[in-house]
């Protein structure tokens, strides 16, 4: 089994009575149901398995052939992997043993729990009781709040959009984002802090940095500047990237765009002792790139621990990143 990769990699998976690479030569309800999904939407390969995997093993649990079954189970393995929780790659071993190394399960008893799945796309926030689909309700949520102050909570307050990464959410990597998300509103500014399972970060910002249009009244932005900590190029992530995606992306919302740094391929030692300082590989990816979707002001915020490899905050680093509230962010509000 191997995923998420290459299309032509994906095609090698074999699972079972199950193979990929059949796929699209069979004319079984399988392929069908996959072609039709294909050709309605138009998506690429990654999207069209992404939606698969929302529907398909729904439809194949009450399938009685082995081959459904062995492609259900594919399926749901594709969501333990994407899930990215400690808890849904224990439990997507489980189900591989259970289901396929001891064949009677209950006697061996190989117990495990259906994945947990977590949005694609989303709001986040560290406080919040879970990851919002829908602006409105995370605005309503983060109103609603009684441990901050009500400046926080006035519309007119400066708003700081990130962009962050899925995967260091459901892993539970996410001290940096904690604390900036923290740092922010100590500094009087709202975080919206928005994340996609993807590389195709634009489809998050389109979506959840405007207000929604309503009946007379045009969509208007939410945010006053755009911090992205994925330190990636906005649509593509480090292998192939879209810059007029994102140019058109980011030129309509017409804010300030910065990138914060997480430290990639160094340890916080390795990079604090090194005379060349960031990585190059690092600068060409993580400065370089994002420059050409029209980035700004690169810093580092922060490490990785050489023993666990998780993300360190940088204390330091969070200060001058946004600007204050007294002065970038109140720029989008302050008349020409």
């Amino acid at each position: 089994m191997v995923f998420p990769s290459m299309p032509e990699v994906m095609r090698l998976n074999k699972l079972g009575s199950f193979s990929m690479a059949q796929l699209g030569q069979s004319k079984s309800a399988i392929a069908q149901f996959m072609r039709k999904r294909k050709e309605n939407s138009g998506a690429s390969f990654q999207d069209g398995m992404l939606k698969l995997l929302r529907t398909l093993p729904k439809v194949l649990k009450y399938m009685p052939l082995d081959k459904a079954q062995d492609a259900r189970n594919f399926m749901l393995s594709f969501q333990y992997w994407l899930g990215g929780s400690s808890e849904n790659l224990e439990n997507f071993l489980l189900m591989l043993a259970g289901k396929y190394v001891f064949k009677d399960a209950k006697q061996q008893g190989v117990k495990y729990q259906e994945p947990v799945v977590y949005p694609d796309m989303g709001i986040w926030h560290p406080l919040a009781p879970r990851m919002f689909e829908e602006a409105k309700d995370y605005l309503d949520w983060y109103n609603s709040r009684q441990d901050i102050s009500d400046d926080l909570k006035d519309p007119l307050a400066p708003c700081v959009g990130l962009v962050l990464q899925r995967t260091h959410l459901v892993t539970g990597d996410d001290a940096h984002y904690v604390a900036m998300v923290q740092e922010l509103e100590a500094m009087g500014a709202r975080p919206l802090s928005i994340f996609s399972g993807g590389l195709d970060f634009s489809k998050p910002v389109d979506l959840y940095f405007w207000e929604k249009a309503t009946k007379g009244i045009a969509p208007f932005v939410l945010v006053d500047v755009i911090v992205s900590l994925t330190g990636f190029a906005l649509v593509g992530g480090p292998a192939r990237q879209d810059h007029p995606k994102a140019i058109d992306s980011l030129k309509r919302l017409n804010r300030p765009y910065m990138v914060a740094l997480p430290l990639v391929f160094q340890t916080t030692e390795e990079w604090e002792q090194s005379d060349l300082g960031l990585h190059p590989i690092q600068v060409a990816l993580q400065i370089a790139i994002p420059e050409l979707d029209g980035a700004i002001e690169p810093i580092i915020v922060s490490g990785r621990d050489g023993s666990t490899g998780r993300a360190i905050a940088f204390r330091i680093a969070l200060k001058p990143l946004p600007p204050a509230p007294s002065s970038g962010p109140t720029f989008a509000k302050s008349p020409n």
